[in-house]
């Protein structure tokens, strides 16, 4: 009996239709050749969905070792993780800032460690020591430091110039540039046009990241404050712990924030 035309091999079994890739679609050449010839269409298949699987994977970030959308959502989530993460040691190298920031020279390092140093650090989830902001090489990049603060400050007033938009817009463009300056060793005008480059399309994304972060922990830190004062007696001490405790948590997650923004886009 014929099969060889029926559908069917000659045990019986359906034929695979050589016009079917990997996915169950119909491929563009039509062909009914078989051997090599069908192998080498459906190598092509195979390529052509591992790049598409490799285009999915490379449009998300990871995270602390997970893999998540570039979102206000997953951004905020992750900020909160990782603020709590880091809130002791971010909170002792604040004291120990404040404490010294009256040192000559040794101020210049301790306050690149805390804004910048930090951050980095954070970013690739290492760990950070309780005298982070001491580490002599932050000093190493004052001048750099100083040239690329002075370039953005310059940008942001220039903006503001013109209602005020334009210069918010630089200032969320060109926010990265002292961390690839400190972390990357790059020039200040170099740290500028990347930070310009790779934050191009997601500025609504950072801005309304940041937005909610101050916005809403101002306002639980408020609605806690104001239910604690109530309390007799103790009322007082409470709220003002839970204000303090607020502000270094509220301050954490923002610093956790730029890290998370950073270690997608700074790759």
């Amino acid at each position: 009996m014929n099969s060889k035309g029926n559908g069917f091999d000659s045990r019986g079994g359906k034929r695979e239709d050589p016009r079917q890739d990997v996915e169950g679609g119909p491929m563009r050449t039509r062909t009914s050749f078989s051997g090599p010839c069908r192998v080498r269409f459906e190598s092509t298949s195979f390529f052509r969905n591992t790049q598409i699987m490799h285009a999915r994977v490379i449009a998300k970030i990871k995270i602390g070792g997970m893999f998540m959308d570039f979102t206000l959502a997953n951004i905020l989530q992750s900020s909160f993780q990782r603020g709590v993460k880091y809130l002791v040691p971010v909170l002792v190298n604040t004291i120990l800032w404040i404490v010294t920031i009256w040192i000559p020279y040794l101020n210049v390092g301790t306050t690149i460690g805390l804004m910048i140093g930090i951050i980095a650090k954070m970013s690739k989830d290492e760990e950070i020591g309780m005298a982070e902001i001491f580490n002599p090489q932050y000093r190493k990049y004052m001048g750099e430091y100083f040239l690329v603060i002075g370039f953005i400050l310059a940008g942001v007033l220039a903006g503001m110039a013109f209602l005020y938009i334009p210069g918010i817009v630089i200032g969320i463009a060109w926010m990265l540039a002292p961390l690839f300056v400190i972390d990357r060793g790059m020039t200040p005008i170099d740290a500028i046009s990347k930070s310009n480059q790779v934050t191009y399309g997601k500025k609504w994304t950072i801005f309304g990241t940041m937005f909610v972060i101050w916005v809403v922990g101002y306002i639980a830190i408020f609605i806690g404050a104001f239910i604690l004062s109530k309390i007799p007696a103790i009322g007082g001490v409470l709220t003002a712990l839970w204000t303090i405790g607020g502000i270094a948590l509220l301050v954490t997650v923002n610093m956790a924030a730029q890290s998370v923004i950073y270690g997608e886009l700074g790759k």
